[in-house]
């Protein structure tokens, strides 16, 4: 089990290696409006989340964001306090306005449960890889702010999520 995830690690590091090697042109253009903020629907927060992305440069940003659901009820089950946080690290490719996005990260999640059967509550935790592969629309200069694209999750078990997103905000 560690060195499965010491492997996901590396490959996760290997990604971003090459996100960062030696034909990334930091230097190319200057970013007016660096700053977004975004909802995403689906996505890497599951259901929503609210988000924060900062353009290192005019090809590289990084993305924090969070979904925070105090009480979900279903017939059979309460869950309490769902947290999801998703990171991730993108490169762009295109020039203008409308670019495809490549990114990698991961998403950490946390709830709590309890079912009709039991008083007792059980917490559980855990951390996806996750990958964006999608178009987004974000003007250099600010302003509106469009992604969609494709937002599969990785276990460190093996297994494979297809997912996908879509988002809305605004640049500055």
């Amino acid at each position: 089990m560690i060195n499965n995830f010491r492997t996901k690690v590396l490959g996760t590091l290997f990604i971003g290696f090459l996100i960062f090697n030696e034909n990334t042109q930091c230097y190319a253009q200057e970013v007016t409006a660096p700053n977004s903020i975004y909802l995403e629907l689906l996505g890497n927060g599951i259901i929503y989340s609210v988000n924060y992305d900062r353009m290192f440069c005019n090809n590289v940003s990084g993305r924090i964001g969070m979904t925070y659901f105090p009480a979900l009820t279903s017939f059979f089950t309460t869950t309490e306090n769902i947290f999801i946080m998703p990171v991730t690290l993108n490169y762009f490719i295109g020039d203008g306005n409308s670019k495809l996005e490549l990114g990698a990260g991961i998403v950490y999640a946390q709830a709590t449960l309890s079912t009709i059967f039991s008083n007792e509550e059980e917490s559980a935790s855990g951390i996806a890889e996750t990958v964006i592969i999608g178009y987004r629309y974000q003007q250099s200069e600010g302003g509106f702010l469009f992604r969609i694209g494709f937002t599969p999750f990785f276990r460190f078990d093996g297994g494979l999520y297809p997912f996908g997103g879509i988002s809305i905000g605004t640049s500055f």
